[in-house]
């Protein structure tokens, strides 16, 4: 679902991803404007999936538009979702169903000199079957606004454009050369991305149909669903657990122990699904493990006030499990809730009588030795990591093996 980091990205972006807009009548407003905008909801008041995936779009990634049978323009997003009523002089472009009440995203357009006309690429598109992307089989171009697109699909349009594309597109054009999954968005995942600094994350529990609370006091860890973004978290993320509800907020600190595979909730999970999910069902998702429970929830209203917290997907947008957060919010959000509680000390001798010190000093690190077990970080879970300790240190007390594991919640 990623491009390659590299020259293409923009500043603090480590993925690019690739989206496609049909905007129809819209088209004219929003490149005079800079922008791409939808509703949050329809008349009915129901969230629309081609809608939400807005929220999903973050600086750097690249947009295909399509209009009136074309592929007219290419977009890079310069920022991130924000709630926006319906732009001026709008009105007269959208559909008639459209409501005042949305969300915008800004956009650098690139508007092509020679359109691309669908159906000079629409077979080698179809053929390529992106998920959830915007061409279907049958009919062509699905109804609806937003939509995935892949990398192999924007190297289709390149073969069929014979002018000069911006240094942005041709940048990430030229990434192709790695790995190409073309049925995902961005379709390429570098060493790079494996490698990224880690991000935070959102993610929801809805009450009635888990128990959070119950789950946090009585587990150290827990699989949860990666329903969205499963592409982009990794090990080493950082998660912050809410709750939904009237008294919405997060509840929770957590770090993320396995990239996203499919998995079924552990048996000590299972009594606090409240009948949403099969038991013994595999879905897609992640092993947490839990930091810090907070003394109190930060509260919806809380981060709503904040200037830079205020645009959190989740509170443009709650429909979902897992929310994606920027640097800026991140670094708010830890200083936030950072613990008041007083530092722990640890002593720690590297080597026999500490002569590793030095070596320790340059390499920025320190050693706790057991070198059989290598890295604690490579362990799904506490009970993985006893194990392993049992098997290479049958001898050693097990005590030593805890110490060893709780040298994670530094």
């Amino acid at each position: 679902m990623t491009m390659q980091e590299g020259s293409d990205t923009e500043p603090g972006q480590s993925t690019r991803n690739i989206w496609w807009v049909n905007q129809g009548g819209t088209y004219r407003t929003g490149r005079e404007g800079g922008f791409l905008w939808s509703p949050l909801v329809d008349p009915r008041g129901a969230t629309l999936s081609h809608w939400t995936r807005m929220a999903d779009v973050r600086e750097g990634d690249i947009i295909v538009h399509y209009s009136s049978g074309s592929v007219r323009a290419l977009g890079l997003a310069t920022g991130s979702v924000y709630a926006a009523p319906q732009p001026v002089n709008f009105a007269e472009d959208r559909p008639a169903a459209w409501n005042e009440r949305g969300q915008r995203l800004d956009v650098s357009y690139h508007e092509l000199t020679r359109a691309i006309p669908l159906d000079k690429v629409s077979g080698k598109l179809q053929a390529l079957a992106i998920s959830d992307g915007p061409l279907n089989r049958v009919d062509g171009v699905k109804q609806g606004y937003l939509w995935r697109f892949s990398a192999a699909g924007l190297r289709v349009l390149r073969e069929a454009s014979d002018e000069p594309w911006p240094e942005w597109a041709e940048s990430a054009l030229d990434t192709l050369a790695q790995r190409i999954t073309s049925d995902q968005p961005g379709n390429i995942e570098s060493d790079a991305q494996q490698h990224r600094a880690p991000r935070s994350w959102i993610f929801q529990a809805v009450p009635e149909r888990f128990d959070l609370a119950g789950a946090l006091a009585a587990l150290t860890e827990l699989t949860w669903r990666t329903k969205q973004h499963r592409r982009e978290i990794r090990a080493g993320d950082t998660v912050y657990l809410w709750e939904a509800g009237p008294s919405a907020g997060i509840v929770a600190i957590a770090t993320v122990l396995t990239d996203p595979a499919e998995r079924a909730d552990a048996p000590d999970e299972v009594r606090f699904n409240r009948g949403y999910a099969e038991v013994g069902a595999v879905e897609w998702g992640v092993r947490l493990r839990i930091i810090r429970v907070l003394p109190e929830r930060i509260p919806r209203s809380t981060l709503r006030e904040h200037p830079i917290l205020k645009d959190l997907p989740i509170l443009l947008n709650a429909q979902g499990t897992n929310f994606a957060m920027n640097e800026a919010q991140a670094e708010v959000l830890r200083a936030l809730i950072a613990p008041t509680d007083p530092p722990r000390i640890l002593k720690i001798a590297p080597g026999e009588r500490a002569e590793l010190w030095a070596v320790c000093q340059a390499e920025g690190r320190i050693r706790i030795g057991w070198e059989e077990i290598g890295d604690i970080r490579k362990y799904h879970s506490q009970d993985d990591f006893i194990t392993a300790f049992r098997i290479h240190y049958p001898t050693s007390a097990v005590s030593t093996a805890y110490a060893l594991w709780g040298l994670l919640d530094l």
